[in-house]
Order: C-alpha cells, then structure tokens, then sequence
C-alpha cells in the first residue's frame, strides 16, 4: 500500500479504473488533466496492470493502488449472473437463448429465464438490491480507510468491483458518482445493483434506460462521451497522403475500414474478408479500394489465414498489458483511429461501436448479418446483435447498410463508393441519438460535475 494522501489540503476523489476502454475515457481525456491540477486522485486498478499504471501516471497528486478481490469469488460469481439475468431487456433474454443452444443446460436457461421474467418486477429489482447492500462486505474498507476519499466514482458501473466500492462507499456516508462505460451498458451489462449518489450518462437514450432500471430521474445528468472529445479536434487529422503512405497505400484509391470482430462475436469474419479480397483482386468492385484491417482488441483473429495481399495491412489497435485480454490505448492509438475513420471511404464491421464512431465523420457503414460460409439459425448468428436493444435504435435510423450475404455486401460497397452520401440523414440521427454532442467538452462536464460534488 501506498502512503496516506488526504494529509494534504486538496479533497480526494477515488476512482475505479477496471480495463483499457475507461482508462481511454477517463485517463486520455481532459478529465484526467482537469482532476490532477485541482484534487487529489486515487486510482484503484487491476493489481495485475499495477505496474504499468504507476509508471504511466502516478505523480504527486496521483496515486496508483490495487483493486481489492471479493472475500468469496463464487459468492460474487452468484450475484453477477443474478444482476445480468435479471436485466428485463430483449438482449438479455438474447443472450439466454445463444449460452442454451451453444451447449448450455435446459436447467440454466430456464433459471436464466425465470430471473429475466422477475426483473420486470420493480418490486422485485427493489428486493435483491436491497439483499446485495445487507450482504457483508469488507473488501474496500482498507482502502476508503487510508485514502478518505472525499468522493468514490465508479467509472465503469458493469462490474462487481464498482458495486461493493459504492456499498461501502454508501455504508460509510461518502458521496459517490457512477458512470456507465459504453452505450449498450444499460441494456446488455448491468443491472444497477447499487445506486450511486448521482449518476453520469452519454447519452439521453441511455437516461431512459437508467430510469427503466429505477434510477431517480433528477440525479441523472446527460454528458455526452468523453472519448469522443478528440474528434472534434480537426487539426490532429492527417492529410490523406501522410495517413495512407503509413501502410503504403495509393492515396488516389477507395479505402475500406474493416473492423474485425474477433473470434468470439464473428467465428466466421475471417471468410468474408478472405473473400473481399478475392472479389478486389479479380476487380469486381471498381476503384480497386485497399482494405484497412482493424481487429477488436480482444478478441483473437485469425489474420495469418488470410493470405497477403499489396492492397490489405493489418492494424491492431492498442497495446496488451498484464494479459492477451488486457489492452490499453495511448493518445496516439486514440488520434490513429480518429484518422482511420476519417480517411475511410467505408466502414465494414459487425455490431461495433465503430457505427456510431464513422457516422461522427459522415462516413458511409456496412454491417455484417450473416456467417461467412456457414449458415447457422437466427439465434447462433452474428445476425441476432441486431435484436439487442442498443443496435435496434441505431438501425431504425436507416444510418446503415445491413447485409446478410456476400452478394449484398458487394452491392453496398459499390453503392456506398458511387453515392457517399445516401444515407446521410440516417448518420446524423446516430450522432445525435448515441453520441449526444461531439463538441469535444464531454470529458469537462464530466470534470465539473466531480469537482462540484467535493465542493471546490
């Protein structure tokens, strides 16, 4: 442990930074600059990336400790899958289905089920918050004892870590601030367990999903992401010549963004790509675009299946730290991306967040709905992302191409390259709906609203 820092005359906020994408948010953002300079911040991470985070931003205002583990880990296991199942969504009860036919027992899913029924019931969310905040819990009181924050806020909202830091937080009277991560968070990945004292989000969809899981209204405040400040910086974009000389691109010639999904959401990516690039060597899609390559960081891909071509490169994105799961993004990772949307012609990807991040710079998508070569049910295929909650609304913007073969595909590639700007409308109505406002002052209404909460 480190050194007590509450002896000083600046407040305290603790802050809970669980993986890459909130430390993106919070730590390459004007949140974290604006913090520093004005109090004290603790910030408590994964023990096993201890290292990496202390030598990347511990100073004199910063200091870097370890997440404390749960005091039973099957315990916490019980009170995850029972907050996730009973998140009364069409995406969960999705989900229920997928885990029964990719081999799950008939016992699980019906318990699955049985809970995803009850969570419709507010008086039933109401019970098992109130049985989680009764239940013991002395993970955290080491560490509110050292540091005495004068404010916990819980950056991430979908794990157990966040919610025994607001118990505790609660049981010993420290204000507290909670934001989700992502925009599918509300309606995919968390219950709300513990209430936080006032609550942040993106978005005003995500304000009436935190009011459809009980949350008061009147201490809800819609911030926009701070992730996306950046991209309201035009002078960090590359010219088209500099960004396309990096994977020794003719800057003359479409380029496509291809957004791998990785093993785990799409088995099958790998053989629409392969057959991308057959379909652009044998000049069935005019312009002979070149094909960016950008695989989720997760997830593994199997690019070396795909041979090499002069036309296609592959760019992963961030760097792994502690584990092949753990991965972080430096601003220069961040500026990387804002280019390679930027300089796209198109964007392919399944399901992504990349969607609404192209649709930022009016760049026209493509999503995937269908599995390579194979032909699976509704319920097994990529093609049931597009029943989640969250990727409803985005298409209802008509914002996007969806296709569900190959054929279609290399029709909306060439539509999307012969009129960029069909569908125009549809991508702004993504912006405004799940981006908010791209004014790139996120990440200071997020800073302020922490600042006001320890009254500075």
């Amino acid at each position: 442990m480190q050194p007590h820092i509450a002896t000083t005359s600046r407040k305290t906020i603790l802050i809970t930074i669980g993986d890459g994408e909130v430390s993106k948010s919070v730590l390459q953002t004007e949140i974290f600059r604006i913090l520093r300079e004005k109090v004290c911040l603790v910030l408590l991470v994964h023990p096993r990336k201890l290292g990496f985070y202390r030598e990347k931003f511990r100073s004199d205002s910063v200091i870097i400790d370890a997440m404390p583990t749960p005091s039973s880990v099957i315990i916490e296991e019980l009170w995850s899958d029972l907050f996730l199942y009973s998140l009364h969504t069409e995406s969960i009860r999705i989900k229920i289905e997928y885990s029964y036919l990719s081999g799950g027992s008939s016992l699980g899913k019906w318990i699955k089920l049985v809970l995803w029924h009850l969570g419709r019931l507010r008086t039933y969310r109401s019970v098992c918050r109130v049985a989680y905040r009764l239940m013991s819990n002395h993970s955290y009181n080491q560490l509110l004892q050292m540091y005495r924050p004068d404010l916990v806020w819980a950056a991430n909202m979908t794990s157990m870590d966040d919610a025994r830091l607001l118990k505790a937080a609660r049981k010993r009277g420290i204000p507290s601030i909670g934001m989700p991560k992502c925009w599918d968070n509300l309606t995919l990945k968390t219950f709300l367990p513990v209430f936080p004292d006032k609550l942040l989000v993106q978005t005003e969809l995500m304000k009436k999903d935190a009011e459809r899981l009980d949350y008061p209204s009147d201490s809800i405040s819609v911030v926009g992401f701070p992730k996306f400040d950046v991209y309201a910086d035009r002078a960090l974009l590359l010219s088209r010549d500099v960004f396309m000389e990096k994977f020794d691109f003719d800057p003359k010639r479409p380029l496509i963004l291809y957004a791998g999904a990785g093993d785990q959401l799409a088995p099958h990516d790998e053989e629409i790509l392969a057959d991308l690039l057959d379909a652009i060597e044998k000049g069935i899609i005019p312009g002979s675009p070149q094909v960016l390559v950008r695989p989720h960081p997760k997830y593994v891909y199997r690019a070396e299946t795909i041979p090499n071509r002069p036309f296609w490169a592959l760019d992963r994105p961030g760097s792994s730290v502690g584990s092949s799961s753990d991965f972080e993004f430096s601003k220069d990772d961040v500026i990387h991306l804002m280019n390679s949307l930027y300089h796209a012609d198109i964007l392919i990807h399944t399901a992504s967040t990349l969607g609404v991040e192209a649709a930022i710079f009016d760049r026209p998508m493509i999503t995937l709905a269908y599995d390579g070569h194979a032909k699976l049910p509704d319920a097994l295929s990529v093609n049931r992302y597009y029943s989640y909650d969250h990727l409803r609304r985005v298409l209802a913007t008509s914002g996007m191409s969806v296709v569900h073969s190959f054929d279609e595909l290399l029709q909306a590639i060439v539509q999307a390259l012969k009129d960029p700007s069909g569908q125009r409308e549809g991508r702004a109505r993504i912006v405004r709906e799940n981006a908010y406002m791209i004014d790139g002052k996120a990440g200071v209404r997020v800073a302020e609203a922490l600042i006001e909460e320890v009254n500075i």
